[in-house]
């Protein structure tokens, strides 16, 4: 009867560490591996940012852009080069680790209007649920600041891009000739 307690005992206690480590490493998981988002620094966020408009340019800007350069943009949080709208772009950037994930740039066009101007991730973090995170942070300011209507738009052959917005709630409004699609989501009152 006491060897079958003992070995109980010593079973419990192996049971019971074993628990205690899984549960440490997945605390550990939760609490190192959660990537944060951060307002943007300049010093710190221009490489990355600047390194996925130089190999993404196509999916980020449009070919009738001729005016539009990122440095600007970051140096200035400009939504355009217009005057008026030095100042106007929040951006926010994500890293797991101090290693940069990827960013989203949005501004309040108007008093009730909010756009999404660029949502984009470095190759290796896609697919992982980071660009979703990023889109309900911008989302989430957006509507904060009380705006009623976030507008964004994608190319049209983009289809990561159009799943991800149609699960975080926006609506198709329309196609147009050049390959692009456009959206809007509603915020509920």
């Amino acid at each position: 009867m006491n060897t079958i307690f003992n070995r109980k005992s010593i079973l419990f206690f192996v049971c019971s560490l074993l628990l205690i480590c899984s549960a440490g490493t997945v605390g550990y998981f939760y609490y190192v591996q959660r990537p944060q988002i951060l307002e943007f620094d300049e010093q710190r966020d221009t490489p990355f940012i600047l390194d996925i408009f130089n190999n993404d340019w196509y999916w980020l800007v449009s070919e009738y852009s001729t005016e539009f350069s990122p440095q600007y943009m970051l140096h200035y949080r400009a939504s355009s080069k217009a005057p008026e709208n030095i100042g106007n772009l929040t951006i926010k950037t994500m890293y797991i680790k101090n290693e940069p994930v990827g960013f989203v740039a949005y501004y309040k066009k108007n008093f009730y209007e909010g756009y999404i101007l660029f949502l984009a991730l470095l190759k290796k973090f896609r697919s992982k649920g980071y660009a979703y995170q990023l889109l309900s942070q911008a989302i989430e300011d957006l509507k904060s600041r009380f705006v009623t209507k976030i507008r964004l738009v994608t190319r049209t052959i983009n289809t990561p891009a159009i799943k991800l917005y149609t699960r975080a709630g926006f609506k198709e409004t329309s196609r147009d000739d050049d390959g692009f699609v456009y959206f809007q989501y509603t915020v509920a009152h």
